[in-house]
């Protein structure tokens, strides 16, 4: 399974993507990567300790950026997602 987003899409700008796969029960499987990253490639073995059944695929980007706050630093994240429903055979 290769999940990948089309550049029209701002999540390249993040500066790290997390590509998931889920099944029905909340089982997942989750690959990290970095900036730029416009696909990631999931292998059945991978894959297989999934339900088949109803599911969905999952991009999520997250940018991090910390700011000083007087003796505390204070972290902002944005994230944003897209998902679709997908059927795992």
């Amino acid at each position: 399974l290769t999940i990948s987003y089309g550049s029209s899409t701002d999540l390249g700008s993040a500066d790290s993507l997390y590509f998931v796969v889920y099944d029905a029960n909340s089982e997942f499987v989750l690959k990290r990567a970095a900036r730029g990253t416009s696909s990631m490639t999931f292998s059945a073995t991978e894959l297989a300790t999934l339900q088949a059944g109803f599911g969905y695929i999952q991009i999520n980007a997250f940018t991090y950026e910390v700011s000083p706050a007087g003796a505390n630093g204070v972290a902002f994240i944005a994230q944003g997602s897209n998902t679709k429903s997908v059927t795992l055979k």
